[in-house]
């Protein structure tokens, strides 16, 4: 959480960048990061009149996405594959 008159981090920056992509809110964002609105308006304004480094963001999110519903993919594989072990008594070789 950032205090008033603090520097914005990149790292908080980067999270501000994050959550425009995936929400318009900036009330919504600002409450959730601990930042006031105009922060997030500033680095909406930021993103907004550099579009290369917005589209570039949005690909790293979208990757990120990919790659979080690969997890979850797996991990429901998994879960199916043990659930039909101890269905069958296998539960020792999962």
């Amino acid at each position: 959480m950032a205090k008033q008159g603090q520097k914005l981090t990149d790292e908080m920056r980067e999270q501000i960048r994050a959550h425009l992509v995936l929400s318009d809110n900036k009330n919504e964002i600002a409450k959730t990061l601990g930042v006031s609105w105009s922060t997030v308006d500033k680095v909406a304004k930021e993103v907004a009149n550099n579009p290369d480094e917005k589209e570039e963001f949005e690909k790293r999110i979208q990757s990120l996405v990919r790659s979080a519903q690969r997890v979850t993919d797996i991990l429901e594989v998994g879960s199916l594959q043990r659930s039909v072990a101890l269905l069958f008594g296998m539960d020792r070789h999962v």
